[in-house]
């Protein structure tokens, strides 16, 4: 088998399709696996349909890929209150264990407040939910000023620089 360097591994054709040959998949396994996929990553109603055209006898658990869902969307829809509400019913230890995840998700919701046009709005939350979180991390503070600077372009120049992204739907998943 080749060998691997320290930060990629690469194979030729030949061999790639050599290491295929030699791996057995049982479709049983693979169908199994496909569903822990779609149901602990929120796509319970694709889990369901999957299950269903597959003729899986698979038990999806409880309400957890259906709420799983529920954020996921709340999350693409920009309602990062909902979402963060939604993860505390699901489970409220999620948020105390994950100062990232709380990060993360403030952040998104001060570029929430941007985008809606709430400036004022927006810096006060900056100032009471995100500020007093840089403590935790030392990479949240150039997070911040990142976000921060969304304030120091207009609607016409904002397209064009760097941190126009932050504002593309794309940033919520």
């Amino acid at each position: 088998m080749p060998q691997a360097n320290s930060h990629t591994e690469s194979f030729s054709l030949e061999a790639w399709e050599d290491l295929l040959a030699s791996v057995s998949l049982d479709k049983v396994d693979l169908n199994g696996l496909v569903m822990d996929y779609l149901s602990s990553t929120g796509f319970a109603n694709a889990a369901q349909c999957f299950r269903e055209e597959a003729g899986l006898e698979y038990e999806i658990r409880g309400d957890s890929p259906k709420q799983r869902e529920e954020i996921r969307n709340a999350i693409q829809n920009g309602d990062i209150q909902q979402a963060i509400s939604l993860l505390n019913d699901l489970n409220p230890e999620i948020l105390d264990k994950d100062p990232a995840l709380v990060f993360d998700l403030k952040r998104q919701q001060f570029i929430e407040f941007v985008r809606e046009g709430k400036v004022e709005h927006a810096l006060l939350f900056a100032e009471q939910e995100l500020a007093p979180r840089i403590t935790e991390n030392e990479s949240f503070v150039k997070e911040l000023e990142t976000v921060m600077s969304l304030f120091a372009f207009d609607k016409e120049t904002l397209e064009g620089s760097p941190i126009a992204e932050l504002l593309d739907n794309s940033q919520r998943l």
